[in-house]
């Protein structure tokens, strides 16, 4: 049951749990505290999840064996979660607005496609939330045999959110923002921290958003999860609503208008990093100049392998970190340039 659907059975005088419903909730937590004895079921309910009562994650027995959730139960971890939520509920301080999603080229092409990213901004263009992915013709695509549209793909995906600006729903708006604007999207993998948030965006997915898990248990950090448009259905949603004469009283799924990143300000970004990172002239165009490129630029992916020696052969800022004294990475910004002593 969605919040929407909730909050709906609420405004229509119809409650969806009884008064025992409540009383028993709130005599199980009080018995849970003067004991010190949790329900391991805490947070199943969609009284709870009502009330902003969440899982304390522990591990607990089936009979397929012990069951150990994304994030193990440890008191120091859920106290410092607790905090940190506890203080966001209550900052009531003015929260940034959403205004727009630039869409940013990666200034780089392979075999699977073309790198882009997303980020949503407000009206200052502070940085909200970011998507860096890979993006894939319908004619690259392996998937095709999953895929009900002619759209292309968001592959090997990448989101960050500051810290200041998480569990405000900003990552999810910025999916279905990408999502509604003729791009399909596929996680093949995610960790103990974006696992949950998948799970719950797709409870949340809008009526023309198609959702499917290809592989692997649904829960299961490596299953591959699909979601693609249907143009059928925002073609039927879209004649719904006008015919009923809604007007501006639409569902709003959380879209924002969506941009791509003007050029000017494109070379502007690339001459500031010109002026940080290398003395050396050479042409614009130069993947050195370029702001992933500098390993301390925030959009610099450390494996990705930018870099190539002088034979050719490509590298990555984690080969450099990995071995700083060799030296054919003596041009980079992190070599200790002693390459030569140990050759």
């Amino acid at each position: 049951m969605t919040a929407f659907t909730t909050a709906w059975s609420l405004l229509k005088g119809d409650p969806i749990f009884s008064v025992k419903d409540i009383r028993d909730l709130r005599e199980r937590i009080k018995r849970e505290k003067d004991t010190g004895v949790y329900d391991v079921n805490r947070g199943d309910t969609n009284l709870e999840r009502l009330m902003g009562i969440y899982p304390l994650g522990q591990s607990r027995f089936t009979r397929a064996g012990i069951f150990d959730p994304d994030v193990p139960h440890n008191a120091e971890n859920t106290d410092k979660r607790f905090r940190q939520g506890y203080r966001q509920r209550m900052d009531t301080s003015p929260r940034p607005t959403p205004t727009k999603v630039v869409r940013i080229p990666d200034f780089y092409q392979d075999e699977y496609g073309h790198g882009m990213a997303y980020e949503l901004q407000d009206e200052k263009g502070n940085r909200l939330s970011r998507l860096d992915a890979t993006k894939v013709t319908p004619e690259q695509n392996k998937y095709n045999e999953y895929i009900k549209n002619a759209l292309p793909m968001l592959i090997g995906l990448h989101g960050k959110t500051p810290k200041e600006h998480q569990r405000r729903g900003y990552y999810q708006q910025l999916l279905n923002t990408i999502l509604h604007d003729n791009m399909n999207i596929l996680s093949t993998s995610r960790n103990s921290n974006s696992q949950p948030f998948h799970r719950s965006f797709q409870r949340r997915l809008p009526p023309s958003i198609d959702f499917e898990q290809l592989d692997h248990p649904i829960d299961s950090e490596r299953a591959r999860y699909l979601y693609q448009a249907n143009p059928i259905k925002q073609f039927k949603e879209r004649e719904k609503y006008q015919t009923a004469g809604w007007g501006d009283l639409r569902p709003d799924y959380g879209v924002a208008p969506i941009f791509d990143e003007p050029e000017d300000e494109r070379l502007t970004n690339m001459k500031r990093d010109m002026g940080q990172g290398y003395s050396k002239q050479t042409r614009l165009y130069d993947k050195r100049f370029l702001p992933e490129h500098n390993p301390e630029h925030p959009n610099h992916l450390p494996h990705r392998n930018y870099y190539e020696t002088k034979d050719g052969v490509p590298y990555s800022t984690a080969d450099v970190l990995a071995d700083p004294y060799h030296w054919d990475y003596s041009e980079h910004p992190y070599s200790r340039s002693l390459g030569h002593l140990f050759g």
